[in-house]
């Protein structure tokens, strides 16, 4: 797993990029598309709105072939919520959002067979049950 950090809106701190760079070098070596670099992702770092992020990575990342994907991030604990992220064409996924779900790693690229991939279901791979937990009663 590759994680940013990017700091709360008004509060300054060392340059964590420089620590999130390193280990997105390291990973380099595996990566088989080009993936926006953490200063391209940065200015899309938040803590909601989900929706409206992924689809603007889409849109300003057309070189990348990033693909708008929505479903459910699935919690630690089990429960669903609805979240959108974008998908490279190797599988990688970026979730410039989600510190919703944890704030110490705002900025989640998760390559291929990546531990963390196991939290985001497609909604086209989701299960009437599992749409029902993640959206509510249809």
């Amino acid at each position: 797993m590759i994680v940013a950090l990017c700091p709360p809106r008004g509060v300054t701190t060392p340059s964590p990029r420089r620590v999130a760079r390193r280990w997105l070098d390291a990973a380099k070596p595996r990566c088989r598309v080009k993936i926006p670099s953490l200063d391209e992702l940065a200015r899309y770092c938040d803590d909601k709105y989900c929706y409206d992020i992924a689809n603007a990575l889409e849109m300003d990342f057309k070189d990348h072939q990033l693909r708008f994907t929505g479903g459910a991030y699935i919690r630690d604990d089990g429960t669903y919520a609805d979240h959108c992220w974008v998908v490279a064409p190797d599988g990688t996924i970026i979730d410039t959002t989600h510190a919703q779900f944890d704030r110490r790693v705002p900025i989640l690229i998760a390559p291929p067979g990546d531990p963390m991939q196991k939290h985001y279901l497609d909604a086209r791979d989701m299960t009437a049950e599992e749409r029902e937990l993640t959206f509510g009663p249809m």
